[in-house]
């Protein structure tokens, strides 16, 4: 089966996939919020893609953003 992780900053999540990297379990998916607290979730794509381990890892972006009309 699969395990959760959640976080509530950018710098959690990639602290959470530096862990998973040395424990050799790594994520199979990721599922990114575009408003987070320290940078939003399509900085933090950009962050996992530019690693080398997580540069493949299949990501959703979602939004919890309301729009108006």
């Amino acid at each position: 089966g699969l395990g959760v992780t959640a976080v509530d900053t950018a710098a959690a999540a990639l602290a959470a996939l530096d862990d998973a990297d040395r424990r050799a379990e790594p994520f199979a998916l990721a599922i990114l919020d575009r408003a987070l607290p320290d940078i939003d979730g399509i900085a933090l794509r950009e962050h996992i893609r530019a690693r080398g381990a997580t540069r493949d890892l299949p990501m959703i972006l979602s939004s919890s953003v309301v729009l108006a009309g």
